[in-house]
């Protein structure tokens, strides 16, 4: 591909210009231009995006692919090739979170605005080789039962100057620069290495569930890399749970679907997360190969103030055991969401009424005090 696309991109090119590969998938293109300005630069580019619109065709199958530009054009936007490579830079960030494919020139705004985001994304770069991840755990608890029932496994990243970031922050950044497949990776292993950890020390034979991108979901090597870890580690399938959200599903239907009945016949469990925020119809909710539905927490949140979440919460419940599915609330903060979740059906709970996420060592304790809180 990468080749297929130097080719394309040097026919573009005039006898000055100057093309270079820096590294991964980024290229770079020195223009030379009599007094240049934005509007003539981006009609450059324009041809570049056209240069890579028709397929490439690798061995026999075609495929597109789209690019992103940032233009930083001197002495306006820098005089030194440092500033001119940065300012393109950060002129390439602001093209691919804007949507991708497509050109945008670099403004002296974008260096306050952007600066911050830039420098965390590059730092997000290098924190799972600098051990900057970790896991937390929080537990899911079976209503009727007061017994935990399975864990949650969710990332956090300990920056080493800023602190701990939130998943909302630096998972969002990590899909839009492509690092999401290390990321899911590293938080595969680490989960299922932690549960093997767990059983060899006799503590614990809960499920673990684990988030996906849509990325990763549909990596063509997700199943075999997961059941290769599995293996590795002598974890059996049944112990692993792989979560995905309702619009993530959404978004490629057809090819999801495909993934979840895969998963699902090695024994890993499917479950439609943060189900109520998307929008999939009932006729696609029955084809889905899952065996959970977990409620959004913004329902859990405020339906027993809002008349609408309570009749919407309900009718969700409802649906879920008709599928004969199970039922997972996210969110509960406090008793009475409890006891209205149990009287209507939805016997599975989650949330910082019996615990935050915690450390995996510190989760067998944590396990055992819900469960005689619980019981009291």
């Amino acid at each position: 591909m990468l080749q297929q696309l130097s080719l394309r991109l040097k026919a573009v090119m005039r006898g000055l210009d100057l093309l270079a590969r820096l590294g991964g998938d980024e290229f770079m293109l020195l223009l030379q231009v009599l007094r240049p300005t934005p509007a003539t630069v981006l009609t450059l580019a324009e041809r570049l995006h056209q240069a890579v619109s028709a397929p490439f065709d690798i061995n026999g199958k075609q495929f597109r692919v789209g690019i992103s530009v940032g233009i930083a054009i001197p002495p306006a936007h820098g005089r030194t090739v440092d500033q001119l490579l940065r300012h393109a830079d950060l002129a390439l960030y602001q093209a691919k979170t804007q949507g991708r494919a497509r050109s945008v020139v670099f403004e002296l705004a974008m260096a306050s605005d952007q600066r911050d985001a830039y420098l965390l994304e590059c730092d997000l770069n290098e924190a799972v080789d600098r051990n900057q991840l970790s896991l937390v755990f929080q537990p899911k608890v079976d209503l009727l039962s007061r017994k935990v029932i399975g864990v949650e496994a969710l990332v956090r990243w300990d920056h080493p100057t800023r602190g701990q970031n939130s998943p909302g922050t630096f998972i969002p950044m990590a899909e839009h620069s492509d690092q999401i497949v290390r990321i899911d990776r590293w938080v595969m292993r680490s989960a299922i290495a932690e549960q093997a950890r767990w059983r060899a020390q006799g503590l614990m034979k809960l499920p673990v569930a684990i988030n996906l991108s849509i990325v990763d979901i549909l990596s063509p090597n997700l199943v075999s890399y997961l059941t290769g870890l599995l293996m590795e580690y002598h974890v059996p399938a049944d112990a692993l749970e792989i979560e995905v959200t309702e619009s993530c599903v959404m978004s490629e239907l057809t090819k999801t679907q495909g993934v979840l009945r895969a998963l699902n016949e090695t024994g890993i469990a499917t479950t439609l997360d943060d189900f109520g925020t998307g929008f999939s119809s009932l006729s696609c909710l029955r084809q889905l190969p899952l065996q959970c539905l977990k409620i959004d927490q913004s329902f859990i949140q405020c339906m027993l103030q809002d008349p609408h979440a309570e009749k919407l919460t309900q009718a969700i419940v409802a649906m879920g055991i008709a599928l004969k599915m199970s039922i997972v609330a996210e969110g509960i903060e406090t008793r009475e969401q409890m006891h209205w979740l149990l009287a209507h059906g939805c016997h599975i709970g989650q949330g910082y009424y019996f615990s935050p996420p915690v450390a995996p060592d510190d989760l067998p304790q944590v396990i055992e005090r819900i469960e005689l809180r619980l019981s009291a």
